[in-house]
């Protein structure tokens, strides 16, 4: 009888740490999920509102979520691929937009799954099978070459971009503003938290990433980031083969590193934008080279 109800107390002790451990493990995810995206689902503008036509379009990924996403075209040669930061969407990055089509390149702007008007729920592998099939939309409907494609990533985006600049071929690879990886980030954002870097089940890992990217890349970092430290942009830069270049944005924070206008900013992109692709045409004389 006493063996019993020992066997029985230890069942219900496993039970309850069994739930105790289950219920942590959905608050991590939780905690995980509201720490990294942040969507927004209402447009707060469009290109328009800058002078900028535009064409409003679906993309449809390999696991059939459906994405939004705008096609800003320019008479230029080349073709920027945009993956934006954690949070709002797409109609954030407008003035951006603006600036990138005033360099002449074409311009596809993607909504992860779950922002603004895209399907779904995102996800570290659901974001690298965004920029998958936004990558392929440029290839196979508008006809794109890898040799005239610009990889660009912003914050959460330049690990995205970092990413699929290994499984994709392309010209060049811009990363703005981003993390090494978000265990490394992590204790830097919620530093309350004892052990948050080890409670990460996402990697993001945009430092192992740029380390086997070999065309031109470019790297912009705010030096006034409250957010993802500046130190970790030079990381990346630090970490990835030539050629490569690291742009200061003096006083800069997160989110504000481009302002219209903004000729030095605009400049080291269309410098990037002409080597990646003098670079992909296998030109002599590009400074790549």
């Amino acid at each position: 009888m006493i063996q019993t109800i020992a066997a029985e107390r230890r069942r219900a002790v496993a039970l309850v740490a069994v739930a105790i451990v289950l219920s942590f493990s959905a608050f991590a995810i939780d905690f995980e999920d509201s720490l990294l995206f942040h969507p927004y689902r209402e447009h707060v503008g469009n290109p328009r509102d800058y002078g900028v036509d535009y064409q409003d379009l679906d993309i449809r990924t390999a696991d059939g979520e459906l994405l939004n996403a705008w096609w800003i075209p320019a008479p230029g040669p080349a073709t920027v691929l945009f993956l934006h930061g954690n949070g709002g969407n797409i109609s954030y990055w407008t003035g951006k937009a603006k600036g990138i089509h005033d360099l002449g390149a074409n311009l596809l702007l993607v909504d992860y799954r779950g922002y603004g008007r895209s399907t779904g729920k995102p996800s570290e592998e659901g974001t690298a099978l965004d920029a998958q099939a936004a990558y392929d939309y440029l290839l196979e409907v508008r006809g794109m070459k890898p040799e005239s494609l610009v990889i660009w990533g912003e914050s959460l985006g330049g690990a995205v971009a970092a990413r699929l600049a290994t499984e994709r071929p392309a010209s060049g690879l811009i990363i703005e503003s981003a993390f090494t990886s978000t265990p490394d980030l992590a204790p830097a954002v919620v530093p309350w938290i004892p052990f948050v870097r080890h409670l990460m089940r996402s990697r993001f890992d945009t430092l192992a990433a740029v380390g086997q990217v070999t065309i031109p890349k470019l790297f912009i970092h705010g030096d006034a980031d409250q957010l993802i430290p500046f130190e970790m942009g030079r990381q990346l830069h630090d970490a990835a083969p030539l050629p490569k270049r690291f742009f200061t944005c003096p006083g800069r924070g997160h989110g504000s590193t481009y302002q219209p206008g903004d000729g030095d900013y605009l400049k080291a992109v269309g410098e990037l934008i002409d080597q990646a692709l003098s670079d992909a045409a296998g030109d002599p004389r590009s400074p790549g080279r």
